[in-house]
């Protein structure tokens, strides 16, 4: 009888554990970015793990899969964690769009951001300040993920051009 706490369960658990660890699928992968990453405004996928046995032994998995697949990620030095990110930007555009044909997130969220910043860094939009004033203009209150989502630029590019019209008190 399998019960949740039976030693038969925990035994298959983690032969499954371990074959999809070694061999893993793209699935399987997507499972791991949509519960232990997150999907950042500025074009960035980041995979977080612990630095224990079983931390270590997943993040080798998917630091493997990221470099069969050709995708390119950089390490981030932490004391507790290991972390992975997947950058995207104009220049980086490709090696984001090519993880995002194979992870394919649960998440609603992550699905939305991810789509935004697939659009954004496809294109290369010019916004005019007056452009991005007369929306301020119009709103009672406006946040950088507002003027994103609005006008389809970097994070950076929306939060620049409004802490330059604030710093002149243009808003």
């Amino acid at each position: 009888e399998l019960t949740v706490n039976s030693k038969k369960l925990s035994e298959i658990f983690q032969k499954l554990r371990k074959r999809f660890l070694s061999n893993p699928t793209n699935d399987f992968i997507s499972g791991l970015f949509d519960a232990e990453g997150s999907v950042d405004l500025r074009g960035t996928v980041t995979f977080w793990q612990r630095k224990n046995a079983s931390g270590n032994e997943v993040i080798r998995s998917v630091a493997k899969w990221l470099t069969d697949n050709k995708i390119k990620f950089s390490e981030i030095r932490n004391a507790e964690f290991h972390i992975l990110e997947v950058s995207g930007s104009y220049k980086n555009y490709n090696n984001l769009h090519r993880f995002l044909e194979y992870v394919k997130f649960a998440a609603e969220n992550k699905v939305k951001d991810s789509e935004l910043i697939l659009d954004i860094y496809s294109r290369h939009k010019v916004v005019p300040e007056s452009d991005i004033l007369n929306f301020v203009s119009a709103n009672n209150s406006v946040t950088v993920r507002d003027v994103i989502e609005s006008f389809r630029i970097p994070k950076m590019v929306a939060y620049t051009k409004l802490n330059k019209l604030a710093k002149g008190n243009t808003i």
